[in-house]
């Protein structure tokens, strides 16, 4: 769901938009193992917090931009089948060379199996939104709509004419080399 749901009344609404929200422990789940492995560089929080801001900034966008995009997916009624979920998983899995590697992975990620799945079907949605408002752009690219747009801005086409020139003499009868 594009709705979400804080982990408690201490936590933060950080964005909101009409269909949409996303609060401080979405952000901060995201950003965990990164923390994690600053921790092991140094004990220093300030230190730690200063270096995840930038990735804080960037994951807002991102996810924003994600929620945008399946918004836009939700609308044009964009789905996966059953089969498509269960192709997803089966080319996940086979990533791994065991069934516990798998496991282990999730469990080091701090996810369930459903977790991964909704995150997996939520990129396959949005990736299909894409590919469908290409296809719909490629259409609308005619010869005629080329033309007019041309037309209408031939100066970007276009330079305006303008001449340099440089003349260089070299005096090529040099006695030395006689």
């Amino acid at each position: 769901t594009l709705e979400a749901t804080p982990v408690n009344e201490n936590d933060p609404l950080i964005a909101e938009w009409d269909g949409g929200q996303i609060y401080l422990s979405q952000l901060e789940r995201i950003i965990a193992p990164n923390r994690e492995k600053l921790r092991e560089i140094t004990n220093d929080e300030e230190l730690i917090n200063r270096m995840l801001l930038d990735q804080r900034g960037d994951t807002l966008i991102n996810l924003i931009n994600n929620y945008l995009l399946l918004l836009e997916a939700k609308d044009r009624g964009i789905t996966l089948t059953d089969a498509e979920k269960e192709q997803i998983m089966l080319e996940m899995k086979s990533r791994f060379e065991s069934s516990e590697q798998y496991q282990e992975q999730l469990r080091m990620a701090g996810q369930t199996e459903e977790d991964l799945m909704r995150v997996l079907t939520q990129i396959q949605i949005g990736q299909k939104c894409i590919q469908q408002k290409n296809k719909e752009i490629q259409e609308a690219i005619t010869e005629e709509n080329l033309e007019e747009f041309y037309k209408q801005n031939i100066t970007l086409f276009t330079s305006k004419s303008r001449s340099d020139i440089n003349r260089v003499l070299i005096d090529t009868n040099d006695e030395r080399d006689m």
